[in-house]
């Protein structure tokens, strides 16, 4: 069945680290009440935008152990929405739900695996491998980036594709790396929650587009104000090649923040983020209207 969408984030998300934490193989691909909006998004910018899709030659058969893993937990945990079908899982679906007819197969015709079992899951996915002895990005489906282009990634070593991060020479990036080092083919993965503030509650959100302005009336701020999260995992399976899943789920701050000991966190960690993460971020205008906010409901919920 499919499950009902997760409450808003604790307070323990609210940090800028790697926090990464062992990942139970049953809650690794997520299906939830947003799945027929999110999956048909999906499927009409696959169709409609290019660069959606991009790969390395060799990824397809790469891909295949991953897609495979994938297909597996569809069809264990959501036998009313995928069957298997001359060999390859495919989406079943009720008529309406995806459009008319019993049977929705990928939107896109296409030769690589990643590519059509992206078009039937809410996670962006990336395929990451070795190439001259350098872990890269071979392959990535990705509809809903908070602001980055996968294209600019394909064929780059994760240390360039930290660069842009502020601060990601220090011990965020080592963390992640060594956690990618660490991962055992075929054994257990990682998750870790990544999380920013918009004013646009778009779920795809693309380099040089820019946000609307924060109101300064600090209370139309947890309306306008969107707290963005990003569930991420990473899994190495047995011929080496891994897979970096992300799910972006996203609420006003008036529905993210509901406690004076969340507001007060938040507030915390955005007084102590450095200006070169705000902007990296894209908080720099928003953290004062959002910091106010804060102080508000602290007060109010104090009470």
């Amino acid at each position: 069945m499919v499950r009902p969408s997760p409450p808003a984030p604790d307070p323990d998300r609210f940090r800028w680290r790697a926090g990464l934490h062992p990942l139970d193989e049953d809650t690794w691909i997520e299906l939830d009440d947003a799945w027929a909006a999110e999956v048909a998004a999906k499927r009409r910018l696959r169709a409609e935008v290019p660069g959606v899709f991009v790969s390395l030659d060799g990824s397809a058969s790469r891909s295949h152990e991953a897609v495979r893993a994938i297909g597996a937990r569809l069809l264990t945990d959501h036998p009313d929405r995928f069957s298997v079908r001359d060999g390859e899982v495919v989406l079943v679906v009720p008529s309406g739900e995806l459009g008319s007819g019993e049977v929705a197969v990928p939107a896109v015709v296409s030769d690589h695996p990643l590519d059509r079992v992206a078009q039937v899951v809410q996670e962006d996915l990336i395929l990451l491998d070795e190439v001259d002895g350098v872990t890269v990005t071979t392959a990535a489906s990705v509809c809903f980036p908070t602001r980055w282009d996968p294209a600019w990634a394909l064929g780059h070593p994760l240390a360039e594709v930290h660069g842009p991060v502020p601060r990601t020479a220090g011990r965020f990036a080592r963390a992640i790396d060594a956690a990618i080092a660490r991962l055992e083919p075929g054994g257990r993965g990682v998750w870790r929650h990544g999380w920013t503030l918009t004013t646009d509650p778009s779920l795809r959100l693309v380099p040089g587009e820019r946000a609307p302005d924060p109101p300064d009336d600090p209370g139309l701020v947890g309306a306008a104000v969107w707290m963005r999260i990003e569930r991420q995992t990473l899994r190495r399976f047995a011929g080496g090649t891994v897979l970096f899943t992300v799910r972006v789920r996203r609420w006003p701050l008036a529905e993210a923040i509901t406690t004076a000991e969340a507001a007060a966190d938040l507030d915390d960690q955005l007084a102590r983020m450095p200006a070169d993460v705000l902007d990296y971020k894209g908080l720099t205008r928003v953290v004062g209207p959002a910091r106010r906010w804060c102080a508000e409901q602290v007060a109010a919920l104090s009470r």
